[in-house]
């Protein structure tokens, strides 16, 4: 599969794949788990970026917000379930891009108010998604939240401050990393110098405060 190559696939497709994995986990069969849940966060990923299904996992977007999220999880002294229960929040934030066409996702050029909506439009598909598949129903906060603003100015739903969930919020702020110390297709990648810079300006208004707070020490660690 090559760049640019369309992954949008249906809403029936996805949620039948997903619904699959539901034996190996109630079954306790995490390593066949970990590895047939892994091309889907590939696929999640490639449909926003120039990856291919070629590529390493690891390099992968999903991959890199679930390790983010996991060490604000632990600085923040979350419980081993509530780490695991936000790295899987991670995993499958963006699942509902495979809903979205990808050259929403990979236009150079400004987006239109209508194509604005089809990419935020991610959000409520993953919920959707998730929703329907009763093992995974605890991470949707996170996944419906990991749009949303401290001042209230996300999406999907314009929640503010602690009306956000904790996993939300936490996800709001290592995907904003991520993607600003990666490559897009209307720019480079931003230095890690340059990504804690705007973490800290934007602290109190896109982000958790605190959250920016304990993100940013751990840096200097």
């Amino acid at each position: 599969m090559k760049p640019g190559t369309s992954l949008y696939l249906t809403e029936k497709d996805l949620i039948g794949y997903v619904r699959g994995l539901r034996p190996l986990v109630m079954e306790g069969r995490w390593e066949l788990f970990n590895k047939v849940v892994r091309p889907l966060i590939l696929l999640a990923d490639a449909q926003s970026s120039y990856l291919t299904t070629d590529d390493d996992i690891d390099g992968s977007h999903s991959l890199r917000v679930a390790r983010s999220a996991r060490r604000i999880g632990e600085i923040l002294g979350f419980t081993n379930l509530e780490i695991l229960n936000l790295e899987c929040a991670a995993l499958f934030h963006d699942v509902g891009k495979l809903l979205v066409e990808r050259h929403l996702f990979l236009k150079n050029g400004k987006l239109t108010e209508e194509e604005r909506n089809r990419v935020k439009f991610h959000v409520t598909a993953g919920v959707s998604i998730i929703y329907q598949i009763d093992y995974l129903t605890g991470i949707i906060p996170g996944v419906n939240d990991h749009h949303e603003r401290w001042d209230g100015c996300g999406y999907p739903n314009h929640k503010a401050g602690e009306k956000i969930s904790i996993p939300g919020r936490i996800l709001s702020l290592a995907d904003a990393y991520d993607a600003m110390t990666s490559p897009r297709p209307y720019r480079p990648p931003l230095g890690v110098e340059r990504a804690k810079e705007e973490i800290e300006e934007h602290a109190g208004t896109q982000f958790d405060p605190e959250i920016a707070e304990a993100f940013l020490r751990d840096c200097q660690t």
